[in-house]
């Protein structure tokens, strides 16, 4: 029979075979090798071997793993293979057969001989194929201490082999490094892989291009990423629309495995890729080399950087009823008005409660929880409110918006040259800790402002007529504000709606009394505030002065000014025209849209005449 192991098949493996049993250890370090004859032979070699010594034949296969870095022997089939003999399930009396010892390793010398020595230690038998010789601890001390020696010469010309072909290697990327940044193409294709959406066929001196058939899936899969969907998410759409690349694979600690179908693990490395937005990076020697605008980019800069926000901050608790979105937690945002910790969620009956997280540990807080329902609907006016002046800043103060783009591009150009100096010093070989310190502190300012400068930018883009205005008003409340995304936990729109939430608050705090009254507090990017306080089962007050201690905020004579002009109200006609938003809890809803006029009238005109178009 002949059994074929790979690294994860070790794992918890339990010994059946009766007799003594050679183990063939065939390796190749790259697919190509792979597709030729040399595997059937091996096999065909090992297998004849095992049936002459009256050996049961195993295979034990290292495919696409590189032996001169010691990949196999660490994270590779041949490192399961030794740890399962020293965890007792393979016999230490089994016999390992290789072609020649350069498949065991291609290290230098006394790495190499460290392996050799370890193999014969755990009372295994080894057999080079090309010629024959069995190496055994007894042999070896006792009868032919010179195999020991051609050991090392075996070992040794393996290393020199490879070492010369690396070397060889490295000298055709560095100069194809110099030609792209003389700013011709490059297709560099021996330094690593390129990611799955690009096409890289063609000759080192030619652009590489975006595939034909996965840059689309690529792109739809950052579009998703940047909506707030998670990695679980994304992967079951794109198996259900897009076909997978055949070479996708992932790595976890049993070693090296095919996807079948799209894999989380590679989305997760795909997110994380500044091939996204051009950039490749190639490690030489111990040294780093960026490649900007290597790639064609799917996404700018900016939005890498900000995608890297929203992985950071967009954690939605996981619990049994997996689907359930909140519209609060998780986005760095949401915080106990008692201890100014953050909060979580959970769902009990199939409704979302906020709860401390602190109070929830003990840590400082008492345990107290909140009605998600309350929190989410009284959310829905001051969303309003922001999003409304985020389009009117658009259109009232372009010019300022402007200047501040100017600055921060200013200060981005300052830090870009700061970062590229510093790159210049590690890359002559002076890698002093504060210069590398400095450089990471570099970067990081550059994510900060560069995120900054990506908002700054989005609000000048916002520079569009009163009707253009109006239509992205209507349509922002046709397509995220219906009643039917508020109310349902699991409404998949209410990713998106959490995207928009956090770029437009700062902080939310809740807080519950003893008296069952609760106060939420809703602060925007400005730092003003819409603070609403009451029991929500007696008709509260929809609106109130802050009530929390000072030491949380002091709001300014502005914000008590705006909480104030919010105590409008207007005529309930008027919000039906909304199209089904009023939405009902106790006496409290109606007053909470009641507060809308003051924006909406100056709209009315424009407003009734697209709602009027879309029934």
């Amino acid at each position: 029979m002949h059994h074929v192991y790979k690294a994860r098949d070790f794992t918890g493996m339990v010994q059946n075979h009766k007799g003594q049993n050679l183990y063939s250890y065939i390796r190749w370090s790259s697919e190509k090798q792979g597709q030729g004859t040399s595997h059937a032979r091996q096999v065909s070699q090992a297998r004849q071997f095992a049936l002459e010594h009256g050996l049961n034949f195993i295979e034990v296969l290292d495919s696409g793993v590189s032996a001169y870095r010691g990949a196999n022997a660490s994270q590779g089939a041949l490192g399961a293979f030794i740890a399962a003999v020293e965890d007792g399930a393979i016999p230490s009396d089994s016999w390992l057969y290789v072609e020649n010892l350069d498949r065991l390793s291609r290290q230098a010398i006394t790495n190499s001989q460290e392996l050799f020595l370890k193999l014969l230690r755990l009372g295994l038998t080894i057999v080079t194929g090309s010629d024959g010789r069995i190496y055994k601890t007894e042999s070896i001390n006792n009868d032919n201490p010179l195999d020991l020696m051609l050991s090392i010469l075996l070992f040794s010309r393996a290393h020199e082999e490879s070492k010369t072909k690396a070397d060889r290697t490295n000298r055709n990327v560095l100069a194809l490094i110099d030609r792209h940044n003389s700013g011709l193409p490059v297709n560099i294709k021996s330094a690593g892989k390129h990611p799955f959406w690009i096409d890289d066929s063609g000759s080192q001196y030619e652009p590489i291009r975006l595939h034909a058939t996965y840059a689309s899936a690529a792109k739809k899969a950052v579009e998703l990423f940047m909506q707030g969907w998670g990695s679980y998410r994304v992967c079951n759409y794109l198996n259900e629309n897009y076909q997978c690349p055949p070479a996708l694979k992932y790595k976890n600690k049993h070693g090296t495995i095919r996807a079948e179908g799209w894999s989380i693990t590679a989305l997760r490395k795909m997110r994380d890729n500044p091939a996204l937005f051009g950039q490749r990076v190639i490690n030489i020697q111990s040294k780093k080399y960026t490649l900007n605008n290597y790639y064609p980019p799917l996404i700018s800069e900016s939005d890498f950087i900000n995608l890297k926000s929203i992985k950071e901050n967009n954690k939605i608790t996981c619990n049994k009823q997996y689907n359930t979105i909140s519209l609060l937690s998780g986005l760095n945002i949401l915080r106990c008005a008692k201890c100014r910790g953050p909060m979580s969620f959970f769902t009990h009956r199939n409704k979302i409660r906020y709860v401390c997280e602190t109070g929830k540990a003990q840590k400082g807080c008492v345990p107290w929880s909140m009605d998600g329902t309350i929190a989410e609907r009284l959310l829905v006016f001051p969303l309003l409110k922001n999003f409304i002046d985020l389009k009117l800043k658009g259109m009232s103060n372009s010019d300022q918006y402007q200047h501040k783009i100017t600055e921060l591009n200013e200060i981005l150009l300052n830090i870009n040259t700061q970062i590229s100096n510093f790159e210049a010093v590690i890359g002559a070989g002076i890698n002093l800790d504060s210069t590398i310190a400095n450089l990471r502190n570099l970067q990081s300012q550059r994510e900060t402002i560069t995120l900054e400068l990506k908002k700054v930018t989005e609000i000048a883009a916002l520079k569009t007529s009163r009707e253009q205005t109006v239509e992205q008003i209507v349509e922002f409340l046709f397509d995220n504000l219906t009643e039917q995304i508020i109310n349902d936990i699991k409404h998949p729109n209410r990713q998106e709606l959490r995207e928009t939430i956090r770029n437009l608050f700062a902080n939310v705090y809740l807080d519950k009394q003893d008296d069952k009254t609760y106060t939420i507090a809703f602060e925007s990017q400005d730092n003003s505030f819409v603070v609403y306080s009451g029991d929500p089962n007696i008709a509260p007050t929809a609106v109130a002065e802050p009530s929390f201690p000072s030491t949380l905020f002091e709001p300014s004579a502005q914000d008590l000014n705006e909480i104030e002009r919010l105590r409008a109200t207007i005529d309930p006609a008027t919000l039906n025209k909304l199209g089904g938003l009023t939405f009902k809890i106790n006496e409290l809803e109606e007053k909470l849209w009641s507060k809308m006029q003051p924006i909406l009238s100056r709209f009315t005109p424009v407003l009734n005449k697209e709602l009027k178009a879309r029934k």
